[in-house]
């Protein structure tokens, strides 16, 4: 009986040892399993961080592209007021000057002509004082579209300012071919201008020039050109005369 119960008392401290290193060991894992809880929230609030740096930064690039976007817009902006007329949307002298020098050197490289017609508008100012300066924007607008749709598009028309304007035309073979585009640029004001449910009728005076008679330079072609518009309104306007051409 008393080996039986040694044998029960040292069965018990056994299990007794056995029960403290499993719970040892039940601390070690739930230690074990609290530290990589922990390592999971720190890691986790280290991807929130990054998400949010994220975020910002492409935050800041959705705001540099607007900026960007703004720069360019306004680039643009710039330069079209200072290359083209605001009125009809033309290009305008700085313009016309730099596509006349252009058009030169093509002109020499190809041995065609380079003609630079000036356009005036007859008594402009009086359809002013009759109608007003909204009626008279709606002339300028009209007669510049029925330029635009008169020409190539390889040929250039530019507002000067007021009612003067001016059509650079390029690979004109010889004087005929200037004489029937100057025709039936005297053709397209035969049909009055509707504005405000008004008719009204305009005429044109145009002075020509070309190269290479008026020289290689853009200021020798517009010099050239003016005179010849001067004589045109001297011979009693709604007519060309081309400068140095009987």
């Amino acid at each position: 009986a008393n080996k039986e119960l040694a044998f029960q008392e040292e069965k018990k401290r056994k299990r007794a040892a056995e029960l403290v290193v499993a719970n040892k060991e039940l601390a070690f894992q739930e230690e074990k399993k609290r530290k990589r809880a922990a390592e999971l929230v720190v890691a986790n609030k280290e991807l929130a961080f990054q998400k949010e740096e994220k975020r910002k930064r492409a935050a800041e690039l959705v705001v540099a592209n607007k900026e960007l976007a703004f720069q360019s817009d306004e680039r643009e902006k710039a330069e079209i007021l200072a290359t083209y007329d605001h009125l009809t949307g033309l290009p305008n002298r700085v313009l016309l000057k730099d596509r006349i020098n252009q058009y030169l050197l093509l002109a020499k490289r190809t041995k065609t002509l380079a003609c630079l017609i000036t356009i005036d508008l007859d008594e402009f100012k009086s359809i002013n004082d009759i109608y007003g300066h909204d009626i008279g924007d709606v002339v300028l607008k009209s007669f510049a579209k029925r330029l635009t749709e008169l020409v190539r598009d390889t040929d250039t028309i530019a507002r000067l300012g007021g009612d003067e304007f001016i059509l650079l035309a390029t690979e004109t073979r010889n004087v005929n071919d200037i004489k029937i585009l100057a025709n039936r640029i005297l053709k397209i004001v035969k049909k009055p201008i509707v504005a405000d449910k008004q008719k009204i009728m305009v005429g044109v005076s145009i002075g020509i020039a070309y190269y290479p008679p008026s020289g290689s330079t853009a200021k020798a072609l517009m010099k050239d050109s003016d005179k010849a518009l001067y004589l045109a309104k001297a011979k009693g306007k709604n007519c060309y005369v081309i400068w140095g051409v009987d």
